[in-house]
């Protein structure tokens, strides 16, 4: 939830007749999907968003976007593509190898 969060923080809100429809339905695809949250933790995720959105959607609107990304996945995008590429580079980042950890079985038990 933190990484999806952290992603939307860095996108701009939506705004009404500036393609404010496609902006929120690419949200919810992005939460629903990309980053594969359940309902409830992509509900609250959702809800976030769109107390920065101008104005902000309906609560209807908004349940009716979730329902469309959760029903109707984007093609050509793997379900949870985003959540592992940033989990991978989180990995990258702060993987610190431990004592022995890169040396096999054998080369243990024979000390």
């Amino acid at each position: 939830m933190g990484l999806c969060r952290r992603h939307l923080g860095s996108l701009p809100p939506t705004e009404s007749g500036r393609g404010g429809y496609d902006c929120i339905r690419n949200i919810a695809d992005i939460i629903f999907h990309d980053f594969a949250l359940d309902s409830v933790n992509g509900w609250i995720i959702l809800l976030e968003f769109n107390s920065r959105c101008l104005p902000p959607w309906s609560v209807d609107a908004l349940r009716h976007m979730m329902e469309q990304a959760m029903e109707n996945p984007p093609k050509g995008r793997r379900r949870g593509l985003l959540r592992d590429r940033f989990l991978k580079e989180i990995d990258e980042d702060f993987y610190v190898p431990k004592n022995n950890e890169e040396r096999t079985n054998d080369e243990l038990e024979n000390q």
